[in-house]
């Protein structure tokens, strides 16, 4: 042990040739592989507590979390992006919280199945367009029966519902007094077909 206290007062430094162990066997020292280790004794915990701000700074990029010695997932900087990363192979990244006193799983993104997206409830979109561009197939399925509203608030003059194709001509048009027109955007009947 060195302490170095040149400046006098109650200032300096200390310097430990080896590793610290403290009150019931909690250990700053060497893992064994040069790297710093702040291990809590058996059953307890490590808790930093404090005034401000917390900052975790990462030259190597990952901030790794594990159970028992095994990496589960890591926060990371990927070229500038924050990402998430689920390191077992095939097991999902799920986004939990309390409704009301209960626990939900409000998301679940499945890592097994190309990271598809699963909702516990409503989806709201804040833009004016759900845009699919995996693929040239594109679906909207239900599971059992379905319904498509439009304008649920039912706070607008005007609930039309129109298919497009890419430059945005109309395929098929549904106004809201339930009159269908193909190939007319202004159909005069039940069904208006138009060529």
């Amino acid at each position: 042990l060195s302490i170095n206290n040149s400046a006098g007062g109650n200032g300096g430094n200390a310097t430990f040739a080896g590793n610290i162990t403290f009150g019931d066997s909690h250990f700053i020292g060497d893992d064994g592989s040069d790297n710093l280790l702040i291990q809590g004794s058996a059953g307890e915990n490590i808790i930093i507590d404090s005034a401000d701000d917390i900052s975790l700074d990462a030259g190597g990029n990952d901030i790794r979390f594990k159970v028992a010695n095994v990496e589960f997932g890591k926060i990371k900087s990927d070229s500038g992006n924050l990402a998430i990363f689920s390191s077992i192979q095939d097991e999902d990244i799920l986004f939990k919280g309390n409704d009301g006193g209960s626990t939900i799983t409000a998301l679940t993104l499945d890592m097994s199945n190309g990271g598809s997206a699963t909702f516990r409830d409503d989806i709201d979109v804040g833009g004016t367009a759900l845009n699919f561009t995996k693929s040239d197939f594109s679906q909207i399925r239900f599971k059992e029966s379905g319904a498509i509203t439009i304008d649920y608030d039912n706070d607008q003059t005007s609930r039309n519902f129109a298919i497009k194709d890419g430059s945005g001509t109309s395929l098929m048009t549904i106004l809201d007094d339930g009159n269908v027109g193909i190939g007319t955007t202004s159909p005069s009947s039940t069904l208006h077909v138009a060529k």
